[in-house]
């Protein structure tokens, strides 16, 4: 026979239990470091932010003149891996007791009139990775793994590092980088470190390279050359 008249709908059942809650997921950056900058290729030098280094600078020497600029002390620059070609990078008073940490893998290379330069500051350059160059005869670096800093040409260079303490202390220590220098001309003022005071009234100069590797280029000028000393001076070379 026929089909008969289909029955009401039943009730609706009860709820089953929630299921098990899932994993959290990763926190994002939600922290400020007080002194601390970072450098690295891919960074932004318009949005880098001090303590973030979720926001970094991409050249060492913006990092440096936005401590200048603002006149913060005691900061570090923390540089990542990497190679940066670089203008020159000032520290001076305003920015007193900083640090680089160039931290493994780094390659500094200065253009043809840059350098690094120490005004009436306390400054250290720390490698985290020191190594052996690959060719000593161009500074061409075989690994990836050693930290150094270098300049470009061999006739137009400026000295690498420039000391100056025309009125207040100066110090630099450089500990456990590779520095090659290819200036080949004969510029006492283009020497690899350039120690000077500019206006006769120092009140001291010191100068610490501890676990450096140091090339120059065959020239006339000397390794580390001093200019119108008339305070109290230290050079430090240890292991």
């Amino acid at each position: 026979g026929a089909n008969g008249t289909q029955g009401a709908q039943g009730l609706t059942g009860t709820q089953g239990a929630d299921g098990t809650q899932g994993a959290q997921g990763t926190t994002g950056n939600n922290f400020t470091y007080d002194r601390t900058l970072w450098v690295d290729p891919n960074g932004n030098n318009s949005t880098a932010q001090l303590g973030r280094f979720d926001l970094p600078w991409e050249t060492v020497a913006s990092a440096a003149n936005y401590l200048v600029s603002n006149s913060l002390s005691g900061h570090t620059i923390v540089v990542m891996p990497g190679s940066y070609t670089e203008n020159t990078i000032t520290i001076d008073s305003n920015a007193d007791f900083t640090t680089f940490i160039l931290h493994g893998g780094v390659t500094i290379t200065l253009n043809n009139t840059a350098a690094f330069r120490i005004d009436e500051a306390n400054v250290n350059i720390i490698g985290l990775s020191q190594g052996v160059v690959g060719d000593l005869s161009t500074g061409v670096t075989s690994s990836p793994f050693i930290d150094a800093i270098r300049s470009n040409q061999t006739t137009s260079n400026q000295c690498i590092f420039h000391v100056d303490s025309p009125a207040n202390p100066a110090r630099l220590k450089i500990e456990n980088i590779n520095v090659i220098h290819n200036y080949s001309g004969s510029d006492d003022s283009k020497s690899m470190f350039f120690i000077e005071d500019s206006t006769g009234s120092s009140k001291g100069l010191w100068v610490r390279i501890k676990g450096c590797m140091l090339k120059q280029q065959l020239a006339t000028t000397a390794m580390i050359n001093w200019k119108g000393i008339t305070g109290a001076s230290v050079l430090e070379v240890c292991d």
